[in-house]
């Protein structure tokens, strides 16, 4: 039935959105982007990366903060370089996770609406 093919297609799905939720964590983590861990009291450091990474996923818009890049004593090449990697990174998992999932997702659909016709 639709349903059963849907459900089996979604499991391919989720392990996507898994692995590009924890690939962006670790990257965000790396390029020094820092969130504010108030808004979360009591979770884990990693577990509001993953957090702020879906969040970034859906377009939910929260821009990167990156208190540690202007604090330091780099120089302007440097910092500039820092800063545009994260801009770059940040819009990369907005395109990554609101188009390219959710085609994907479109596509798993359609797939189990077509061979249950």
């Amino acid at each position: 039935s639709f349903f059963h093919e849907f459900l089996g297609s979604l499991k391919l799905f989720f392990a996507a959105v898994v692995a590009v939720i924890l690939y962006f964590t670790i990257h965000f983590q790396l390029v020094g982007i820092s969130h504010e861990y108030d808004e979360y009291p009591k979770v884990p450091r990693f577990f509001v990366y993953c957090i702020h990474v879906y969040r970034t996923m859906i377009s939910d818009s929260v821009p990167p903060k990156y208190a540690s890049w202007v604090a330091s004593e780099n120089s302007d090449t440097t910092e500039f370089v820092g800063l545009l990697l994260i801009w770059v990174s940040w819009v990369v998992c907005q395109v990554v996770g609101y188009f390219l999932l959710l085609n994907y997702l479109i596509a798993l659909i359609l797939e189990a609406y077509d061979k249950n016709l």
